[in-house]
């Protein structure tokens, strides 16, 4: 609880944005088919944001931050989860599943959204 409690919404916010960069590069390297380690790491570093901001949100009356922002990216990645497991259970495809075209568009859109929130709430509370 003690590191909990030093954790400011400056930083929290600060790292939503640069997380909100990383889904837009993501995105955007999803659009060109493009597939390696970095887009593995981004996945993880991802699902450590999320772990994060489940911290954070429980724990959000100590640092009097809107929910908006995390509330925001709970739900993209909990969405994100339900359907990629939805197209792992009806794809009959040996090699696991393939996105649809549109989610890297879904996905860099989501970013920027996520980044403008960040960065509006962060100017909000300086």
């Amino acid at each position: 609880m003690y590191l909990i409690n030093k954790l400011k919404p400056k930083h929290y916010l600060s790292g939503a944005i640069v997380i909100g960069f990383f889904q837009i590069v993501d995105g955007i390297l999803g659009i060109n088919h493009y597939r390696s380690s970095i887009t593995t790491a981004f996945s993880l570093i991802e699902l450590l944001w999320f772990l994060y901001t489940l911290i954070i949100l429980l724990n959000f009356q100590y640092h009097k931050l809107n929910l908006q922002t995390p509330l925001l990216y709970i739900a993209y990645f909990v969405l994100s989860w339900l359907y990629g497991t939805y197209l792992l259970n009806t794809t009959d495809f040996p090699d696991g599943f393939v996105l649809p075209e549109w989610f890297p568009w879904v996905a860099t859109a989501f970013g920027s959204t996520f980044c403008l929130s960040a960065y509006i709430q962060l100017r909000k509370l300086n």
